[in-house]
């Protein structure tokens, strides 16, 4: 949008996300796609029809995500904060074995953030450990 000529710009400038994706969307871009305002509208269009596609796709993948989650482990998700999303990445954290960590620091072992002293002279500082799987619990592939 930062390169569409002005005239579309303004006609977008103040939208919300969700009122610029519908606005996009439904842009009537014309057939002389040499002109810049059409192509300009043509690729906004695209852009925001297949960013509607995968919002959809999304939320059928957190929906199935949901139900999985709560067949793996169903009191997993009424612990308050707990998500089909983050119950689904505790649950890849333990595999098969949800008795593999026996306490609250043996699981912060094994996700990588249990903090190991690190401190010199006066100083009292920590660290985390560098075992475990730090990527885990953030989402970091």
């Amino acid at each position: 949008m930062a390169t569409a000529p002005d005239t579309l710009r303004a006609q977008l400038r103040n939208l919300a996300a969700d009122g610029l994706i519908v606005t996009c969307a439904r842009l009537r871009p014309g057939s002389d796609l040499t002109k810049p305002v059409t192509a300009a509208k043509f690729t906004l269009r695209r852009l925001a029809r297949r960013y509607q596609e995968l919002d959809r796709e999304i939320s059928e993948y957190d929906a199935e995500l949901g139900t999985l989650a709560a067949l793996a482990a169903p009191g997993l998700l009424s612990i308050h904060g707990v998500g089909p999303e983050t119950a689904a990445r505790l649950l890849a954290a333990v595999g098969d074995n949800p008795e593999r960590p026996r306490s609250e620091a043996a699981f912060a072992h094994l996700c990588g953030v249990a903090p190991i002293p690190a401190s010199s002279g006066r100083r009292d500082r920590h660290r985390l450990t560098r075992r475990g799987n730090k990527r885990t619990l953030t989402g970091v592939a």
